[in-house]
């Protein structure tokens, strides 16, 4: 057992792989006081049990499974790495239990200088997520710390993305945002996954497309897609129609539980989402390119419907690649 207090940072000076097990070689000099063969040293918390050591250094082996599930499998000559001893008996208990059996891994995201701290905002795996909890303690890279904030905005952002596929394949247009989802879910209170189901019940509306309402709401959301990036508005969208904006509002009230600014915010939003996903536009530009005349009204406009910011938003999006 392990304390999650870091003892001394280590140099990795060889990584040997020997069919499912890597030898790894690394530099220390406090962790080997009183170590002996087969004793626990944690590397970036991990533990592993000491092969052969000497005056600068010691060996250990590594398997296959413990590189897939920690960070270690990214290692290579010259990595630094944190090095803690098992936790003595009758030593001080600084940190918290760290056992040296990893989870998983995860993503930061942020990092932002408060003060003489500093807030680390780290993206993981759902299933990492369930079994933390505000104030819990945590280990990072072996080190004890503890958890200020946990946050769904990642779920959330996930099944936005989700439902906006599912949006596309209904009705032809992604119509949904991350705003739309926390507003269902605050009316189906159980979980996110409920909010989804009723959002989808909505699209199911507008499979019937001999209903003369179901009509006008389809040409509204095609007015919207094809007229986003213009000063458009609700009137003109009635106009063009060829029915007043009060009945136009009232059907989209009505079948999709969403206002007509809602939906063309959404319409630019998404559209930005895509942009970051296909890389196909820097910060600056992103915003006119979806109907923003100012830069500083989208960078708001997209934290409040997504979460996030337009760089945590690439980064989430490059790292979810990876997980799902």
């Amino acid at each position: 057992m392990f304390t999650g207090i870091i003892e001394e940072v280590g140099t990795v000076k060889l990584l040997l792989q020997q069919g499912e097990t890597t030898q790894i070689v690394i530099s220390a000099k406090e962790v080997l006081k009183g170590t002996k063969l087969g004793d626990s040293i944690a590397v970036n918390g991990v533990c592993l049990t000491v092969t052969k050591f000497s005056a600068d250094g010691f060996c250990a082996d590594v398997m296959g499974e413990t590189l897939r599930r920690s960070s270690l499998g990214t290692l290579k000559k010259g990595s630094k790495v944190n090095l803690e001893r098992a936790m003595a008996a009758d030593g001080r208990f600084g940190g918290h239990i760290v056992s040296g059996h990893i989870d998983g891994t995860g993503e930061i995201a942020s990092v932002s200088p408060e003060g003489n701290a500093v807030w680390y905002r780290i993206l993981a795996p759902q299933k990492i997520l369930d079994g933390i909890v505000e104030k819990g303690s945590i280990a990072i890279d072996g080190i004890s710390l503890t958890v200020a904030e946990v946050t769904e905005q990642e779920k959330y952002v996930m099944f936005t993305l989700m439902l906006q596929d599912c949006s596309r394949n209904v009705c032809g247009y992604n119509i949904y945002s991350w705003n739309q989802i926390k507003a269902a879910a605050s009316k189906s209170p159980e979980n996110i996954s409920t909010a989804i189901l009723y959002l989808l019940h909505n699209l199911d509306i507008l499979k019937d497309t001999a209903n003369t309402r179901t009509g006008y709401v389809l040409k509204s959301l095609g007015y919207i897609e094809e007229h986003f990036t213009e000063n458009i508005s609700l009137d003109m969208a009635a106009e063009n129609m060829g029915i007043s904006s009060f009945y136009l509002s009232r059907l989209l009230t009505q079948q999709l539980q969403i206002s007509f600014v809602d939906l063309l915010t959404s319409a630019r939003i998404n559209r930005a989402i895509e942009l970051i996903r296909n890389q196909k536009a820097v910060v600056r530009n992103i915003g006119i390119k979806c109907g923003y005349q100012s830069a500083a009204y989208f960078y708001k406009a997209f934290k409040k419907n997504t979460g996030m910011t337009v760089g945590e938003m690439r980064e989430f999006l490059n790292f979810k690649n990876t997980l799902w």
